[in-house]
């Protein structure tokens, strides 16, 4: 089964809001390791690339 997910962290919608946009900062980013950690540890999944 194939599955698409997108993972945010709060407050990302500043970067789509229609007024007062900013820039999402690098710390605040999530990186695709440490998303596929994230998804791995809490809901019990094999992450295949």
């Amino acid at each position: 089964m194939d599955i698409c997910v997108t993972v945010e962290n709060p407050g990302y919608r500043i970067k789509y809001r229609r007024i007062d946009r900013r820039k999402i900062p690098q710390r605040h980013q999530l990186t695709r390791e440490a998303t596929m950690k994230f998804i791995t540890e809490v809901f019990s999944v094999e992450v295949i690339e």
